[in-house]
C-alpha cells in the first residue's frame, strides 16, 4: 500500500525532528532548571566530586527529556522501515538483490539505534538509582563512589557508541543504494533525490568514522566530539528527515499517477 508507506515516511520524519527540539530544549535549559556547564576555574577536574554531584542531579531530573529523545529517534527509524518495505515492491525493473540489500541494509540500520535506546536506558536508570542512593545517605556519598559510578556509565556508554555507529554504516548504504536505483529504474525515477541520497549516504559515512575518532582515541578530544555532534545533528535530524519526507511525497505522487492511469483505462 503504496499511501500507508507514504504516511509512514511522514510520521517518521516527524519523529527523528522531535530529538532536535528535545536537544534545544535541554541546551538552553528551557527547562525544570538550566544545563550545568562545566568550568576548569571551578572545578579540579571532570571528576571533581562536587561538579559530578551537580551533573547527575540535572540527569536525574532531566530523565524524562533523555528517554523521550532516544524514543523518538528509535520510533521513527523503526517507522520508516514499512516504507522502506513499500519502496522496495515499488522497484519492479530492478534485480532482487539490489532491492534485498536496500531492505536488509535499512532494517539492521534502524534496528541499531532500538539496541542502542534499550541499553543507553538501562544504564541510565541503574546509575539513577545508585545516585539516588547516594543522595539520600550523607555517608555513601564520597569521593571513590561519584567517580566509580561516572567512569563506569561512561564506559557503558562508549560501548553502545560502537554499535550505534554501525547505524550510519548501513542506512547509508541502503540510501546510497536507493540513489542508485531513483537513477536508473524508469518506475521510481528522481535524479533530485538520487543526488540528495548520494549527499546523506556520503554525509553519514563521515559522521561514523569521525565518531569513531572521537570515542577511540585515549583523552577528552572536544574538537572530535563538537564535528561529531555537527555531522550528527545535520544528518540525523535534518538530512534524512527531508530524506523521508521526500521519499514520502514521491510515493504519493506515484500512486496519484497509477490511480489516474487505472480510471483513463477504466
Amino acid at each position: 500500500n503504496y499511501q500507508s508507506g507514504c504516511w509512514a515516511a511522514w510520521i517518521a520524519s516527524f519523529c527523528l525532528v522531535v530529538p532536535s527540539v528535545i536537544k534545544v530544549f535541554l541546551y538552553y535549559g528551557w527547562t525544570t532548571d538550566p544545563r550545568p556547564v562545566y568550568s576548569a576555574l571551578k572545578y579540579n577536574s571532570v571528576y571533581d566530586p562536587q561538579w559530578l554531584k551537580t551533573y547527575w542531579i540535572y540527569r536525574k531530573n532531566h530523565y524524562a527529556f533523555f528517554f523521550a529523545e532516544d524514543f523518538f529517534g528509535a520510533a521513527g527509524l523503526f517507522i520508516s522501515i514499512y516504507t522502506i518495505l513499500c519502496l522496495k515492491k515499488i522497484y519492479r525493473s530492478t534485480i532482487g538483490l539490489f532491492k534485498k540489500l536496500l531492505l536488509y541494509s535499512w532494517i539492521v540500520g534502524s534496528i541499531c539505534p532500538a539496541l542502542d535506546y534499550l541499553q543507553h536506558m538501562g544504564t541510565l536508570t541503574a546509575s539513577q538509582g545508585i545516585m539516588s542512593e547516594m543522595l539520600s545517605s550523607t555517608l555513601a556519598f564520597d569521593e571513590p563512589s561519584i567517580k566509580a559510578l561516572e567512569i563506569s556509565f561512561n564506559i557503558e556508554t562508549y560501548r553502545t557508541n560502537w554499535v550505534f555507529a554501525l547505524f550510519y554504516l548501513f542506512l547509508s548504504l541502503s540510501i546510497l543504494i536507493n540513489s542508485y536505483l531513483c537513477w536508473y529504474d524508469k518506475t521510481f525515477e528522481s535524479k533530485g533525490l538520487s543526488i540528495f541520497g548520494v549527499g546523506i549516504a556520503v554525509l553519514g559515512i563521515i559522521t561514523m568514522c569521525v565518531e569513531i575518532v572521537a570515542y577511540a582515541l585515549p583523552g577528552y578530544h572536544e574538537n572530535l566530539e563538537t564535528a561529531y555532534a555537527g555531522c550528527g545533528v545535520v544528518w540525523g535530524v535534518v538530512c534524512l528527515p527531508i530524506w523521508l519526507f521526500w521519499l514520502g511525497w514521491k510515493m504519493g505522487k506515484i500512486l496519484h499517477i497509477r490511480q489516474r492511469k487505472h480510471f483513463v483505462e477504466e
